[in-house]
């Protein structure tokens, strides 16, 4: 019976490493096949058969009452494509996917990084098998996973000393935060979480990044979420909550909504407490040089108490609605400090807000 180890030239190369992309093919059927014929009295067209069946593709003839079925042949071949990142020489142990990719990294590396990396190391599946590579005078452990060949890539990619992924779409951020969830590597798990803080990934789809962030326990990127969306229009918006992806309920949705109304009151709040700095008498708008503030200031605030969203658009429209209301003379220079003046001063105060109430 030959051997399943593949065979090993002179200078200990193997035919693989001869011919990188070559896939190797292990069956059964193909050791079945190269056994000599139990037949003593084989004539000249049994020895032509066997030649015949020697050169084919690795197949032999078909299935008779007192061979296996074809279809369990089919079971026992993998193909293997060895990673062209994770290969490394000094390896003692291979990771296999179950798409048949394979990955030749470090015991102490992977035990470090996690412990469900510890457990299927020291209790590997029954599926788990040793052989050697390359030029190893030892067989290597093969441990089976069940994840793909390209969750298996990104994984190694945050565990080994590398370059991290540059995620610029949330899908890919949120892809390999469950991954890392799942491997139960949470340090660089929260540290992707702290980037769905980023507008870049909110404004892409902020129920998507609350409702990741609730399931994931991410408090700053659930809040920054919420807030992204008590300043849009989300009620009744079917494109935040159709996403097959997005586990919120109607309860949830209900809650959130309720937490709006409740912020903006938190917000009118600050607003209304709001005290005008003096006006500058050389102010060239002499009603608001006869009222010692803008005059524009409680027309302001009587119109931003009808809207249902809250930011920065919302002050800027509301102050020059309200300029074109009470006609104010003020030039536009004195205007703009104005609006500056309350984005620093009500955002500084909006901020200590709280998002969410329990």
């Amino acid at each position: 019976m030959p051997s399943a180890t593949p065979d090993v030239t002179g200078d200990g190369t193997t035919i693989y490493d001869l011919i990188p992309s070559l896939k190797r093919r292990h069956s059964t059927r193909l050791a079945a096949a190269s056994q000599p014929s139990q037949d003593g009295a084989n004539n000249a067209q049994d020895e032509q058969d066997v030649n015949a069946s020697q050169s084919s593709s690795h197949l032999s003839s078909p299935p008779t009452e007192a061979t296996e079925p074809a279809t369990e042949s089919k079971e026992t071949e993998v193909d293997i494509t060895p990673s062209k990142r994770f290969s490394f020489a000094d390896a003692d142990v291979i990771l296999r996917s179950n798409d048949g990719h394979e990955f030749s990294v470090h015991r102490c590396i992977l035990i470090a990084a996690s412990e469900n990396f510890e457990t299927i190391l020291r209790n590997p599946p029954t599926s788990s098998k040793r052989r050697k590579i390359g030029n190893n005078t030892t067989s290597l452990p093969v441990i089976s996973t069940d994840e793909t060949g390209e969750e298996l890539d990104i994984l190694l990619t945050y565990i080994y000393p590398r370059s991290r992924p540059n995620n610029v779409r949330f899908r890919h951020l949120s892809f390999d935060i469950l991954l890392l969830d799942r491997w139960n590597i949470l340090t660089i798990r929260d540290d992707l979480g702290r980037q769905l803080c980023s507008d870049v990934f909110i404004q892409e789809n902020p129920v998507a990044v609350y409702n990741l962030a609730k399931k994931m326990g991410f408090v700053d990127a659930q809040h920054a979420a919420l807030k992204h969306l008590y300043g849009i229009s989300f009620e009744g918006n079917r494109q935040y909550f159709l996403d097959d992806g997005i586990e919120l309920t109607a309860k949830d949705l209900q809650q959130i909504m309720m937490w709006k109304k409740e912020y903006l009151r938190s917000v009118m709040a600050v607003v209304d407490g709001y005290i005008v700095p003096p006006i500058n008498h050389r102010n060239s708008c002499t009603k608001c040089v006869s009222a010692k503030q803008w005059c524009w200031w409680n027309t302001f605030k009587k119109k931003l108490h009808n809207w249902n969203i809250f930011n920065r658009d919302t002050i800027d429209k509301v102050v020059f609605l309200s300029l074109a209301a009470t006609e104010c003379q003020a030039p536009y220079g004195d205007t703009y400090k104005a609006i500056k003046l309350l984005h620093d001063s009500l955002e500084k105060e909006i901020d200590k807000l709280p998002v969410s109430f329990e």
